[in-house]
């Protein structure tokens, strides 16, 4: 992942808060004589590990995605292009909005107390455990600013509501934030809406209910939280509503406005909203007023009834998606496509298809009147939902039918395997364990499945990034910049994110045994004329590349 940025009059290394905060281009920027600034202009690559880190709403045309510590919220314009728009928030930065916490103290423990952020040892709390006030010393040591302790967590789940209006992401790690914030234009993208703190460890999955009135989370393996935000559609605030653990699911999705769907090893499970009617009413102790039902600031149970998996009880599911009010489409590992029938509370699974290939990720193209799947070593395959029900008519539910053969995988091992995608009006946009974005144009054919057309790539490295140099004008490749990593690629960037070119060294591998010893590039220089690229590998051998590329 690379990241370009533009010169402003202050330098840090993370956003800092500050209290006299004017807005420019949704970031709050208070601009000092003796400090400078980097802010980013681009990003180049993703983190994207898993189906929750890329999201999507038609209502702004615009998808989300992880890159690090930073959010990107990406708006695809006519020309194909991206735009794109950071969120970063530096970890003691207040929300605009306190969200009160039911289950951690208020009074944090002595390991927790070691991780924090402020510079300053002023911080007061109120009973509930929302920060009041803070003191930051902006006249101290510098190098104080940039312990590890202060940097940005990384993020590894997010959601974008349907209505467009909030963008929800989930930190890694010990004590993870839920940061929630607001999309619109004039809103800013260094502090959040609200903050909520009710996981110890990690935040695995998120999702907006399909009304924009629910949000749903689910913390990491070791943290077992599983909970249901109520938000307020006037004010925007958020509420614990309701509450339960579930250790084995590893992604969620919802499936119509009331329940939410749980899958991963052995697990598939259907969580009901007994209470959905009205969520813009609080309880009395969480800031809002009674509802008059349940007069208790204890958040209700979160209830949940297990299916029955019959000859897939060893699958591992590995994502779902809701296409109705009571259906929903699961895949599996091993390249089964299931259908969730849960009409009258009856949570009836079908196996409707069997792929030759394990299946990562699925999405829902309404407006095609199809889902999407992907998996490793293909182009997402598009699946008509008629296909689906009759698929289910004329199959019998997995509890008397006989388990498939699991297939062995025929797809190319060299090719990526596909780990998101989702659908952006009539674009779909996938990532591969590449790091790389694929946008595809969804093309309808009559009578059939539609077809895909790829509109851009978007490269990058899969691997860390080594180092970057920037051009000398001109050059042949037309580039700004240049990044290699350590197996060899090298890739010439424009300063907007344009990939011009990329060229391969070549790096010998005979030498080496097992991973750890394997070969890999160490350093690449341009010579005193710039028309030579000098590359150093970690066996000691060192090249002489032409600097002019080979185009795509």
């Amino acid at each position: 992942m690379s990241t370009t940025y533009q010169h402003t009059p202050r330098l840090t290394l993370t956003p800092q808060h500050r209290d006299n905060l004017t807005q420019g281009r949704g970031r709050s920027v208070d601009c000092r004589d003796a400090d400078i600034c980097l802010l980013p202009e681009t990003v180049i690559g993703s983190t994207i590990s898993s189906i929750n880190g890329l999201s999507a709403a038609n209502g702004i045309n615009s998808f989300a995605f992880c890159a690090g510590s930073i959010v990107i919220l990406a708006a695809i314009n006519t020309q194909t292009g991206i735009d794109q728009r950071f969120f970063c928030v530096r970890p003691d930065a207040l929300p605009i909005q306190a969200t009160p916490t039911f289950y951690n103290p208020a009074t944090p423990t002595k390991a927790a107390g070691n991780r924090s952020y402020l510079n300053s040892p002023i911080k007061d709390e109120s009973p509930s455990g929302t920060v009041l006030q803070t003191s930051l010393d902006h006249n101290a040591d510098p190098l104080a600013r940039i312990k590890s302790t202060h940097r940005p967590k990384s993020l590894t789940s997010l959601s974008l509501s349907p209505c467009g209006k909030y963008i929800a992401v989930g930190e890694t790690g010990h004590r993870p934030r839920i940061l929630v914030f607001s999309t619109a234009s004039n809103g800013s993208t260094d502090l959040p809406l609200t903050c909520l703190t009710e996981h110890t460890f990690g935040v695995r999955a998120l999702a907006f209910s399909h009304d924009s009135r629910w949000l749903c989370s689910l913390g990491d393996l070791h943290d077992g939280g599983f909970f249901l935000w109520a938000i307020n559609p006037k004010t925007g605030a958020f509420r614990l509503d309701s509450s339960n653990r579930c250790t084995t699911a590893d992604t969620i999705a919802w499936m119509g406005t009331t329940n939410v769907v749980s899958v991963g090893a052995r697990h598939v499970k259907v969580w009901r909203l007994e209470h959905a009617s009205s969520p813009a009413k609080a309880r009395p102790g969480l800031g809002g007023i009674s509802d008059g039902r349940n007069a208790s600031p204890v958040p209700r149970t979160f209830y949940g009834r297990n299916c029955l998996l019959g000859p897939l009880q060893d699958a591992v599911f590995t994502c779902v998606v809701g296409i109705s009010e009571d259906m929903a489409v699961l895949c599996t590992q091993d390249g089964a496509v299931c259908l969730l029938d849960d009409t009258n509370r009856s949570q009836r699974l079908y196996e409707v298809s069997k792929k030759d290939y394990s299946i990562t990720c699925v999405t829902l193209d309404r407006s095609s009147g199809v889902v999407w799947i992907g998996g490793k070593g293909a182009e997402p395959e598009a699946m008509p939902l008629d296909t689906l029900h009759s698929a289910k008519d004329l199959s019998t539910t997995l509890e008397v039918s006989s388990i498939h053969e699991v297939r062995t995988d025929v797809k190319s091992e060299d090719a990526p395997n596909i780990v998101a995608i989702c659908c952006v009006e009539n674009r779909l946009i996938a990532t591969d364990t590449r790091r790389g974005m694929s946008i595809y144009d969804v093309m309808p054919v009559d009578h059939e499945a539609p077809k895909l057309s790829a509109v851009r790539e978007l490269p990058a490295h899969d691997t860390a990034v080594l180092g970057v140099i920037i051009m000398p004008r001109p050059n042949e490749s037309h580039a700004d910049f240049l990044t290699y990593s350590e197996k060899g690629l090298v890739l010439y960037w424009l300063w907007d994110g344009t990939c011009a070119s990329r060229c391969l060294v070549w790096l010998d591998h005979s030498t080496a045994h097992g991973a750890e010893h394997s070969n890999s590039l160490q350093i690449v220089r341009f010579d005193q004329n710039h028309e030579t690229l000098l590359a150093g590998d970690k066996a000691g051998v060192l090249q002489c590349v032409s600097s002019r590329p080979a185009h795509d």
